[in-house]
């Protein structure tokens, strides 16, 4: 939490987020929520065999074959978030594009994304 305070504040002190437009415009709060929930899909992530994580080759923890892809994480986490009844404002997920993402780089790559909310 605090390294999204840090992120937003150095958004606000160089002008970033002046350079939005309106409807893309996010506050600290907005953030927060995402920051907490973006990775929602871990704990289901691993594969489990009697209930003890299979490691791969390498050493890591191997991954469950119905979440390999991020297209199928992204639904499973979409899933879990209207099952515990948690939903996300447009503003929420603007702020979630800037959110550890380093979106200000592809502002128009955002605003797309912001168009198809």
């Amino acid at each position: 939490m605090n390294l999204w305070v840090l992120l937003y504040r150095s958004f606000e002190a160089t002008g970033r987020l002046a350079e939005l437009a309106p409807e893309e415009q996010f506050t600290l709060a907005d953030g927060l929520p995402v920051l907490f929930l973006h990775d929602i899909e871990k704990p289901w992530r691993s594969l489990l065999v009697d209930g003890k994580p299979v490691r791969d080759a390498d050493g890591s923890l191997a991954v469950h074959p119905e979440l390999a892809g991020k297209p199928a994480r992204k639904a499973f986490a979409e899933c879990k978030l209207t099952e515990f009844g948690i939903e996300f404002s447009p503003r929420h997920r603007i702020g979630s594009l800037h959110a550890g993402r380093r979106r200000f780089a592809g502002r128009q790559e955002v605003r797309d994304r912001v168009k198809a909310l």
